[in-house]
């Protein structure tokens, strides 16, 4: 498949190089060395590819969720710890690879995973949508559309916020007014989208 896009994330140089040029035998490949440069990246649709060195993975799972991009999130390193591999695909990353290493070795790796994502890609596009259009609310219109989505009634939410039930309506009719929501129900299924490819 020559229309897959790479982008690799990297502070090693010479470590980010040698996998783009892997990569670029089956697609297109972005190096970046900055982890600032990941947000102003916008192709379609790509893997993302980090060195697991430092906090660059933490690093680039902000960067992709404040930017409300669903790429799939792959980190990779030279002898990696079974603990930290599963932290991270427990976590923000959708596959850990070992790099460097055969380049035979790491597309029969890289394939595997890619049979994988589908789904979870899916979910993660949904859920990029869903967060998308909540991003529009207020950190209290936030508060309120979970507290609704936990089923809680306006009394309930009023007491533990110091507002009073009437302000709850008031924020309730906004919320549905800023999501075009027609329903409660609708907003309940936004919020419950919007953390699909959250870690529980």
């Amino acid at each position: 498949m020559q229309d897959r896009q790479f982008i690799v994330v990297d502070r090693d140089f010479s470590c980010r190089n040698q996998l783009a040029h892997n990569l670029s035998r089956k697609g297109y490949v972005i190096p970046l060395d900055r982890m600032e440069e990941l947000g102003t990246q916008r192709p379609k649709d790509a893997w993302v590819f980090v060195g697991d060195d430092g906090d660059q993975v933490e690093a680039a799972a902000d960067v992709l969720d404040r930017e409300l991009e669903s790429f799939p999130l792959v980190a990779y390193g030279r002898t990696p710890q079974m603990s930290r591999v599963l932290e991270l695909t427990n976590g923000p990353c959708v596959g850990y690879v070992q790099w460097p290493t055969d380049g035979i070795e790491f597309w029969r790796s890289f394939e595997a995973l890619e049979k994988r994502i589908p789904l979870r890609s899916e979910a993660a596009q949904v859920a990029a949508r869903a967060r998308r259009m909540l991003a529009v609310l207020t950190d209290r219109e936030r508060e309120i559309a979970e507290g609704i989505s936990q089923g809680l009634s306006t009394k309930e939410m009023a007491e533990p916020l110091g507002i009073s039930p009437r302000t709850i309506e008031v924020h309730r009719g906004n919320i549905l007014a800023k999501l075009d929501a027609r329903n409660m129900a609708g907003l309940v299924r936004l919020v419950v989208e919007s953390e699909l490819s959250t870690p529980s």
